[in-house]
């Protein structure tokens, strides 16, 4: 947590400052009280936002009034929001998001990651999830919606031409780029062998103004789990 919030660990304690307990961290004001249910700027001009029960929200986004929030670990706002977005849930091992019309089932034993801290101070992404394909070294699932803002007239091409040169500026060869068919869905996809032991897959389609990324890492004995996990794209 940011140094603020080391201020005030006692919950008996009147001063202002964060206190933390079982169920989170919340702000006490040195009159006792809390903020609950709003948003709440530090003196350092940070802005935290707090839900019903006074606890702020932490490595979450938050859908408010129609516009996705993003906050880091920490519990700070990222500094960015996301509009004409809906994130999806998850139901046991099935991912569903009906506002993009799109689901996914996730293998069992799949061990979910959360580095939303990273994705979200890259500013213009909504990470939906991360998982480790069991039993891989180095294999995993991501879902991301990356906001193309003015350039929404973007299509598939064009942006996989930007995907290709971003591989290539890291260093990556291209192995693979063409359009791709998951289960009805018509993707663009553009692939790559990252370590001659590692491949990736990375699968697109515009949504509204968002560009939404399937990307799939995994090694040369993940083949067949990596295939089932795209088959299941519904």
């Amino acid at each position: 947590m940011t140094a603020a919030l080391v201020m005030g660990n006692a919950a008996t304690s009147l001063a202002a400052g964060w206190v933390q307990d079982d169920l989170g961290w919340w702000y006490q004001r040195d009159d006792g009280s809390y903020p609950a249910n709003t948003w709440w700027q530090d003196e350092d001009g940070m802005w935290y936002l707090f839900d019903e029960n006074g606890y702020i929200y932490t490595g979450c986004y938050r859908l408010v009034d129609g516009v996705l929030y993003p906050f880091l670990s920490n519990g700070m706002w990222a500094g960015t929001a996301f509009t004409d977005i809906v994130p999806g849930s998850w139901k046991g091992d099935l991912y569903t998001n009906d506002w993009s019309g799109f689901s996914i089932t996730a293998p069992e034993g799949a061990v979910f990651q959360n580095n939303l801290d990273y994705v979200m101070l890259a500013g213009n992404s909504v990470q939906e999830f991360n998982f480790l394909i069991p039993g891989s070294t180095g294999g995993y699932v991501e879902m991301y919606y990356q906001d193309i803002g003015s350039a929404d007239d973007m299509t598939d091409q064009q942006y996989m031409s930007v995907v290709a040169l971003a591989m290539t500026n890291l260093g990556l060869e291209v192995s693979e780029s063409g359009s791709a068919n998951l289960n009805g869905k018509a993707y663009t996809k553009v692939s790559s062998n990252l370590s001659g032991a590692l491949f990736m897959d990375c699968y697109f389609r515009k949504v509204g103004h968002y560009m939404e990324n399937l990307l799939m890492v995994y090694g040369s004995g993940d083949k067949n789990a990596a295939a089932q996990i795209v088959a299941s794209v519904r």
